[in-house]
């Protein structure tokens, strides 16, 4: 259902972001949308945050989960 929503994620060049231990944030981009998708591995709560494409992006994931924007 996710891929669905966001025909970047399916077809999109990607782009790696920012890599820690453990969590990851990564973009997905076509022409028409881009996505930045932040992923939390961690068993408890991570802030994360990127620049990208000139812009700041600070998120606090929950433990195990993931976010994805739209840009």
């Amino acid at each position: 259902m996710l891929r669905e929503n966001y025909p970047a994620l399916r077809y999109g060049a990607f782009e790696r972001v920012m890599v820690q231990n453990e969590w990851m944030i990564f973009a997905r981009y076509t022409n028409e949308e881009a996505v930045l998708v932040f992923i939390n591995i961690a068993h408890s709560e991570q802030r994360m945050f990127c620049d990208w494409r000139g812009r700041h992006f600070e998120e606090m994931l929950p433990p195990c989960s993931y976010k994805v924007i739209k840009m």
